[in-house]
């Protein structure tokens, strides 16, 4: 493509928590893919909306909004390096550039309802990580072709990466996008969109803004403040990472005290988790048939992926295609979702303070269902479960700051650690579902919270 090439003329998105947002003419042709399109029919806290009615926000606008914080955050780590006098280790537009690209395309590999079909998938793959989907899903958009916004003309966005000299640099977005340094160097540009080392990056600014608004569940976190207290410092001969002022210990605790709010009165929301394995169980039975559904479910191939959008529950509840016995049973759960005629806690327990205990929860359902099966003989008149309400925790005796690396009034980095509260003020909790009509359930669940008791000492 050789041609004259001219300032980038940038377009505004208008957004719900950001505001006017300014995108790069690539970013934008990425945006107008088939690929990044598919994230508007994805919502960001999946089944969330069934409780929490507004929440239909979708990875799209998660997506274009953590490609704008990742923007505003390499301006400001790049203004503190302009303010040290330093204009050789300034952060060049290119390196901001493929940082947005990261972060505007981290989330592409999700599958329908966002984090549940992942559960979902692990049913059948226990390491499949969309993370890695994104990736093979951003190696397939490399090849497609998108209209430019700058010469009016259709171009493959491999071409646009050549107009922008980002050619060869395509394995550095997917390293950022999963948040593995490898050989390039410098560690803060993998620390922006999925920060492995400390959790401290712009996708978690963005979903604990975007979802605090849609549920209306108020948090107190201002990541601006972070925005003016960051700079990249040499941490370790030849390693230089992102670290913040000392003084803002407050505003990084107020982002894990947000995230562990959201995940209690969201995430982990006690009607939220039963709707979610009642969809999974769902998509489970379909699964069984999906060759006459004509969708692969089950499959953790990209392009397969990558034609599941949150639709695919109208398909199997509305498709013309015939039924069997599993997709009969998938339709039947599915309209009790529709009907509110949800699966039942029969019992529940708070599972002990141990980080291990989630871990354990199938364990303990073994343990409940042999003793049910001695307080009740006929136990095949039960239909259970056991799901898992795990709540985000610290390390017994460490700090969440503890991985944070800070830095004091001089620009020296420092090693003491931030006096905080104790976090830990959630449990984990194992909760037993039973899965049978409403009829049933006055019948059945007076015997499982009998056991329940015997058992645990407590329902």
């Amino acid at each position: 493509m050789d041609e004259k090439k001219t300032h980038p003329i940038f377009e505004v998105f208008i957004d719900i928590v950001h505001g006017h947002m300014e995108f790069h003419p690539l970013l934008v042709s990425i945006i107008n893919t088939p690929q990044f399109q598919r994230l508007r029919y994805i919502k960001q806290t999946g089944p969330c909306s069934y409780v929490f009615q507004s929440a239909t926000h979708t990875r799209f606008e998660h997506s274009l909004g953590t490609a704008f914080l990742a923007g505003k955050l390499m301006d400001a780590l790049n203004e503190a390096r302009d303010n040290s006098g330093d204009e050789e280790r300034k952060i060049r537009e290119r390196e901001k550039l493929l940082v947005q690209i990261a972060a505007l395309c981290h989330d592409l590999g999700h599958g329908p309802f966002s984090h549940l079909w992942e559960f979902f998938l692990k049913r059948f793959d226990k390491t499949w990580k969309h993370e890695e989907a994104s990736v093979q899903i951003f190696d397939t958009i490399l090849k497609e072709k998108s209209w430019d916004t700058e010469r009016h003309s259709t171009i493959s966005i491999r071409e646009l990466f050549s107009y922008y000299d980002l050619d060869g640099y395509s394995d550095m977005i997917k390293h950022m996008i999963v948040g593995k340094e490898e050989k390039y160097g410098k560690s803060y540009l993998y620390q922006v969109v999925s920060n492995k080392q400390n959790s401290v990056d712009v996708d978690k600014w963005d979903y604990l803004l975007r979802d605090s608004k849609m549920t209306s569940i108020p948090i107190h976190f201002d990541y601006t403040k972070l925005l003016g207290a960051c700079r990249i410092l040499e941490t370790a001969p030849g390693v230089e990472e992102i670290c913040f002022r000392d003084k803002e210990c407050s505003t990084l605790l107020s982002m894990f005290v947000s995230r562990a709010v959201l995940h209690e009165k969201v995430y982990q929301h006690r009607k939220v988790k039963i709707i979610e394995e009642m969809l999974i169980d769902a998509f489970v039975l379909a699964a069984r048939s999906e060759d006459k559904l004509g969708l692969k479910l089950t499959s953790t191939d990209a392009r397969d992926i990558s034609r599941l959008t949150d639709r695919v529950l109208e398909h199997i509840l509305y498709g013309e295609f015939g039924s069997d016995e599993n997709i009969d049973e998938s339709r039947r759960i599915l309209k009790r979702v529709q009907r509110r005629d949800l699966y039942m806690i029969a019992a529940s327990h708070r599972l002990p303070e141990s980080r291990h205990s989630v871990a354990r929860v199938p364990e303990i359902f073994d343990l409940f269902l042999k003793n049910l099966k001695k307080e009740v003989p006929h136990t095949d008149l039960f239909s259970c479960t056991a799901i898992s309400i795990q709540l985000p925790h610290v390390a017994e005796g460490k700090s969440p700051l503890d991985n944070i690396i800070r830095y004091n009034k001089k620009g020296k980095v420092i090693t003491e650690s931030c006096h905080d509260p104790d976090l830990d003020i959630f449990q984990d909790e194992m909760l037993v579902l039973y899965k049978g009509t409403d009829i049933e359930e006055n019948v059945h669940t007076p015997l499982l919270k009998k056991v329940i008791l015997k058992l645990f000492g407590r329902y």
